[in-house]
């Protein structure tokens, strides 16, 4: 019999409130991925959706944790470490483009909501579309990318399971931010 760790339970409460979310009809689930890197032993978990009324905005959330918030949950092994996940959300949205004055908006939005307890980064991204063709007609047809923005929130706090009924008002609060870059920024 194992013993679930921090690890564990914050991604089996974070899942479980995600696809309570989706049945609800508030969320549509795209993806989910759980990593175990064995070189580094890091553990990563992260689940990709968007709001059914916020489709323009896709939604990654992350949890991590590694090896030395394991040693310290497990074996005391470091007296001084607190042991926990790092969050992480981030907000994607394709054809948008980083304003300086809506970043700036944007920016003292997030501060006002969480301090500095956040670290924000905001990323322009340029993705090139391809085409597998299954004839040559297509073969010389120009491609366009597309460009698209970032906000990568970074919690400084590693959470636990105290955190754990804080998750509903964080997914709420989620969506309170992606109808505000909505509204701000599309």
């Amino acid at each position: 019999m194992f013993d679930p760790t921090i690890f564990d339970n914050l991604k089996i409460v974070l899942e479980g409130e995600l696809y309570d979310q989706e049945r609800n009809g508030m969320i549509h689930l795209l993806g989910r991925n759980d990593w175990l890197d064995l070189a580094s032993f890091r553990r990563s978990f992260q689940m990709q959706m968007f709001y059914v009324s916020l489709p323009e905005i896709q939604i990654s959330i992350h949890l991590s944790s590694e090896l030395k918030d394991f040693a310290t949950e497990l074996l005391k092994a470091v007296a001084d470490e607190r042991p926990g996940c790092i969050m992480q959300v981030i907000l994607q949205m394709d054809n948008c483009v980083l304003d300086e004055a809506k970043l700036a908006c944007t920016h003292q939005s997030f501060l006002a909501q969480w301090e500095y307890s956040v670290h924000i980064q905001y990323k322009t991204i340029t993705c090139y579309p391809s085409i597998v063709a299954t004839d040559h007609s297509h073969s010389d047809q120009l491609l366009h990318p597309h460009t698209g923005s970032v906000i990568e929130l970074t919690f400084m706090q590693k959470i636990n399971e105290s955190h754990i009924d804080e998750f509903s008002a964080l997914i709420e609060t989620i969506r309170d931010i992606a109808s505000y870059v909505k509204s701000h920024w599309l």
